[in-house]
């Protein structure tokens, strides 16, 4: 097991479920910090970034393996947290 990465998804998770809970009586922004300049279409690239990210290009990118490892986690989170 890659306790790590459950390290990862928890705190990914617990921002997300704060935000959700604070945005009931605050403006509130979520922000991930990580090492990449941002979601990146291509993950090699830096310069790959996207301005815009939609939750159906977000799958579509993840199908492809473009998202992998931990941005699933934190975009996972934000559109849940959009959602909600």
């Amino acid at each position: 097991m890659n306790y790590n990465n459950v390290r990862v998804k928890n705190a990914d998770t617990i921002a997300a479920e704060a935000a959700v809970a604070f945005s009931e009586h605050f403006e509130v922004e979520l922000v991930y910090c990580f090492e990449k300049p941002g979601v990146l279409e291509d993950a090699d690239d830096d310069a790959s970034v996207l301005s815009s990210l939609t939750y159906e290009m977000f799958k579509g990118l993840q199908e492809s393996g473009a998202i992998h490892a931990g941005m699933i986690p934190k975009l996972d989170t934000s559109f849940n947290a959009i959602k909600r």
